[in-house]
């Protein structure tokens, strides 16, 4: 007993099956065939290319049938292989509609002419130059349904690589807000374990991931602006700084922990569904931290300055008065994340008499509001107490 297999779309190559062509004069009845069904020279598209007009789905479609149908037919008459004795005619895909022309379930003229309707209709769904195909091999079924029931958590890490590559002028003015790597990559390495694929984010950086457990889609062949969307629309929760990617993940509404966060009067405290945390500014002079609610205060100046300290907003500024700045560190980065997913999950309750030594001199000083599920994560909190006193 045997069965008879046909291909589907992907298996096609400029100048397939040219042999046969060349030494058949039944094949070369089967293209003219094709091209009167069809009502253009797929033949030449076969034969010649080029590959672009190949590897256009209304052509791959009945191309590829064309291709299957002849071998089939020049096994039947080349060869010893009595094909009437399969026990079973199977395809993928458009290989489906082959296996029903070679077992007589559909004829040779009507079977192309609706293989190249199918492809117009799913390219017309695709259009040309979006999209893609992957084949899965040497996994486990197993493996994939559990790579597909993970939860994405997306990540950016701010450089300077895109002022660098944007911008016409020195780019080191904003250096300030400039983030360690490795500092993410071992604070959301953890939830791996906790069913989450862990996606680093970005249009372009200066360095890669070390770690291969964490897949920097900003370094993939993948990543475009549509992949960009629908990576975002899809994930669990954002994680990273004001920076940009930060805004998408607004639009979507998406749960974020903002991290190393600068310029702490205008944090986004009208956005729902956030856990902060900031960087620590040193005053290098004194040798010692300012606190958070000096920060707050747009009337917290240094003599002959203009700008409040908690609203520099250039490298220069800081470097001027021995401002040092200080980021989040891995373990700051780590329960921040850890408390908004146990928040999101029902499993964590945020202290209000820990949040309002944040929120209380907030709304103070600023006079704006904040809203109720707006939080600063608690470890970071406890772990500066002295600076929310």
């Amino acid at each position: 007993m045997f069965s008879v297999i046909f291909p589907g779309q992907g298996s096609q190559s400029v100048g397939m099956i040219k042999e046969l062509y060349d030494n058949f004069t039944y094949v070369k009845d089967f293209f003219k065939q094709a091209d009167d069904a069809l009502g253009y020279s797929i033949s030449k598209i076969v034969l010649e290319g080029p590959k672009q007009d190949l590897d256009l789905t209304e052509n791959t479609q009945p191309a590829i049938f064309l291709a299957s149908y002849v071998i089939f037919e020049m096994i039947r008459k080349e060869s010893n292989i009595n094909l009437e004795d399969a026990k079973y005619f199977a395809g993928h895909s458009l290989g489906e509609y082959s296996a029903l022309a070679a077992s007589n379930s559909l004829n040779f003229r009507n079977a192309i002419k609706l293989l190249n309707e199918r492809g117009k209709a799913m390219q017309t769904a695709v259009p040309k130059g979006t999209g893609g195909m992957l084949a899965v091999l040497g996994i486990n079924i197993n493996e994939i349904n559990d790579l597909l029931k993970k939860k994405c958590l997306v990540f950016s890490c701010r450089d300077s690589a895109y002022k660098k590559f944007t911008s016409k002028i020195n780019s080191s003015y904003h250096s300030y807000r400039n983030e360690s790597l490795v500092n993410y990559e071992k604070a959301l390495l953890a939830f791996k374990k906790e069913n989450f694929n862990i996606i680093r984010f970005g249009s372009m950086a200066e360095n890669k991931c070390e770690n291969k457990k964490i897949y920097d889609y900003t370094f993939s062949k993948f990543r475009n602006e549509i992949n960009d969307l629908v990576l975002m629309k899809n994930c669990e929760l954002y994680v990273g700084t004001w920076s940009g990617p930060d805004i998408l993940a607004l639009n979507f509404q998406k749960p974020i922990v903002w991290t190393n966060a600068i310029n702490i009067p205008y944090v986004y405290t009208f956005q729902s569904h956030v856990v902060t945390i900031f960087k620590k500014f040193y005053d290098q002079k004194k040798n010692e931290f300012i606190p958070y609610k000096y920060l707050l205060d747009l009337n917290y100046k240094f003599k002959n300055e203009n700008i409040p300290v908690g609203a520099f907003n250039q490298t220069s500024f800081f470097e001027k008065y021995n401002i040092k700045l200080i980021e989040n560190t891995d373990d700051e980065i780590f329960n921040a994340v850890k408390e908004m997913i146990n928040y999101k999950n029902g499993k964590f309750k945020f202290d209000s008499s820990l949040q309002d030594k944040f929120k209380k001199p907030y709304i103070k000083l600023t006079k704006n509001s904040i809203k109720p599920n707006f939080f600063v994560s608690e470890y970071f909190i406890k772990k500066n107490i002295s600076l929310f006193s």
